[in-house]
C-alpha cells in the first residue's frame, strides 16, 4: 500500500483565498492574485504565518471521503482568513510598481456627461 503527506491547511487556505477575494474589487486585487506567481506568493505567506496540519493517508482515500479532516476550528479558521486578508494589502503594497504597471487593466471608458452642447442645439431647432 502506498501512503502520501497531505498538507490540510494548504488545501483550506486555498479554498479560503477564493472565497474571500470575491468580496475585493476585481481590479487590483482579482487580477493580481488570478497570476499564478502572486498566488503563490499569497499562499506562502498566510502559511508561513499560521500553523500547518499534516495527515498521511492511503493514495487510493480522497480527503472528501471524510469532512473531518478538512475542517478547523472557529479561532483557527478566523486566523487564516485574517492573515489572507493582512497578505493581499501588503503584497500589493510591498510591490507598487509591479500593481501598477504589470496587472494588466480594463480598457477605461469616460464618457463626457457635459449635455450643455445638446440643450444649445435642441434650443436653436
Amino acid at each position: 500500500m502506498s501512503y502520501q503527506i497531505v498538507n490540510l491547511t494548504l488545501l483550506f487556505v486555498i479554498k479560503e483565498i477564493e472565497d474571500i477575494l470575491v468580496y475585493y474589487p476585481e481590479y487590483p486585487y482579482q487580477v493580481a492574485f488570478s497570476i499564478p506567481y502572486w498566488r503563490q506568493r499569497l499562499i506562502a505567506y498566510v502559511l508561513n504565518h499560521v500553523r500547518n496540519r499534516h495527515i498521511v493517508i492511503e493514495n487510493t482515500k480522497k480527503l472528501s471521503e471524510d469532512p473531518n479532516l478538512t475542517s478547523f476550528p472557529s479561532d483557527e479558521r478566523l486566523r487564516i482568513e485574517n492573515w489572507i486578508r493582512s497578505g493581499i494589502i501588503l503584497l500589493l503594497q510591498d510591490n507598487p510598481d509591479w500593481a501598477n504597471y504589470r496587472i494588466p487593466q480594463k480598457e477605461k471608458v469616460i464618457y463626457n456627461l457635459d449635455i450643455t452642447p445638446l440643450i444649445r442645439n435642441n434650443q436653436s431647432n
